[in-house]
């Protein structure tokens, strides 16, 4: 017959060795779950780029690219009253927008906007594209006229202390050193403030499209082909709210004010 201690020893063997094989099984899993937390962080990255990507096919065309003046007007854009954005045409008694002189997000914001036609003015490249305030060139004729500002306004105060027989000598000694100094092109001179080499200013009445009911993005179509052929409750939820997140997204870069 055992003794009634041994029972119990071997008894608490046996559960000792169940629990240290357990507490091996759970720190398996542990370090397991850590390496799916890094791989999470990574597949919400990567998540949040494909969203922000469907979003982006979601909107809608640009007008910008799309605008058609049928009708050109011949008014003078420097007879009229305003500034570089806004001018007010006398001859038609209507303010003229200027739209290459605003971002290119501003200028679609605002021809979005309209629920009437509108005087806009556009300068187009040879490619018929319309050049804003943003792109590359752009920036570089407003960073021109910046350094020609600069350069005329020292200029002058220089020429103030000098002799009235040297002042014109001064100035275009200093107009002409300035670029290079700056690392700009040499600057050439213009007689008046228009547009670019290859790019001519277009004037005269805009319409807005007639408002159609929005067609889906492909997106959206792809998530809801997709979606149809679900039959799990909880990934349709998550497929119906990632159809939404894209809309939002979309209207969201839409509704931004001019």
């Amino acid at each position: 017959m055992a003794a009634p201690y041994r029972d119990d020893t071997d008894a608490l063997t046996a559960e000792l060795v169940a629990l240290l094989e357990r507490l091996e099984t759970i720190d398996t899993a542990r370090e397991e779950l850590r390496g799916l937390e890094g791989e999470r962080e990574g597949v919400l990255r990567a998540v949040a780029d494909v969203r922000a990507r469907l979003a982006r096919t979601a909107e809608a065309p640009s007008l910008l690219d799309t605008l058609r003046i049928a009708s050109p007007c011949t008014a003078p854009w420097e007879e009229m009253t305003g500034d570089e954005r806004t001018r007010f045409c006398a001859k038609c008694e209507k303010q003229v927008h200027n739209l290459s002189a605003l971002p290119r997000d501003e200028a679609e914001a605002f021809l979005r906007s309209l629920t009437t036609s509108a005087c806009v003015r556009v300068y187009r490249r040879t490619d018929g594209t319309v050049m804003t305030d943003d792109c590359p060139v752009g920036v570089t004729r407003a960073r021109r006229k910046r350094v020609a500002l600069t350069v005329v306004g020292g200029g002058l105060l220089a020429a103030g202390a000098l002799l009235a027989t040297r002042e014109g000598e001064l100035l275009s000694s200093l107009t002409a050193q300035m670029p290079a100094r700056l690392g700009l092109p040499p600057m050439r001179p213009q007689a008046a403030p228009v547009g670019l080499p290859g790019q001519h200013a277009t004037m005269g009445f805009y319409s807005p499209p007639v408002q159609r009911a929005p067609l889906e993005s492909p997106a959206i179509q792809a998530l809801r082909e997709t979606l149809t052929r679900e039959r799990d409750p909880a990934r349709r939820r998550k497929l119906e709210a990632e159809i939404q997140r894209i809309r939002d997204a979309a209207d969201e870069r839409l509704s931004s004010p001019y």
